[in-house]
């Protein structure tokens, strides 16, 4: 699958189709994408006035957690590797004003790769 068309990109596309009257398959070489993907973005500029669609549903879901909060998390951890998750969401949420479910924060170790192993090496030492 081919990486989405920067907002600048489509807009260049338009000015190359109407400004210096190139053809979708000339317009297709220069961007580096399909000619279909062209006449999407002519398409959306004709119904819309812009090159993209002021209707279109974001994809997938707002992250929980943000940076900040994973490197919070990450800090508690170093500090004190036996922490457990529900110790770790409360801390979360007195500190950052962040609620996060167990299995979110379970999520965000994995992410971070913290796992069993290296939290009990790290107790040990």
């Amino acid at each position: 699958m081919s990486p989405h068309l920067s907002p600048e990109l489509r807009e260049c596309i338009i000015y190359w189709r109407y400004e210096l009257n190139k053809t979708a398959l000339e317009i297709s070489v220069i961007a580096g994408c399909s000619e279909h993907t062209i006449y999407n973005v002519l398409q959306l500029h004709r119904e819309f006035g812009q090159v993209s669609n002021p209707y279109a549903c974001s994809k997938g879901r707002t992250q929980a957690l943000n940076m900040g909060d994973t490197s919070y998390i990450a800090s508690l951890i170093t500090a004190n590797p036996s922490i457990y998750l529900d110790e770790l969401q409360e801390k979360l949420m007195s500190v950052h004003g962040v609620e996060a479910s167990i299995s979110t924060i379970s999520h965000a170790l994995r992410h971070l790769a913290i796992s069993h192993k290296n939290v009990a090496v790290s107790a040990l030492e």
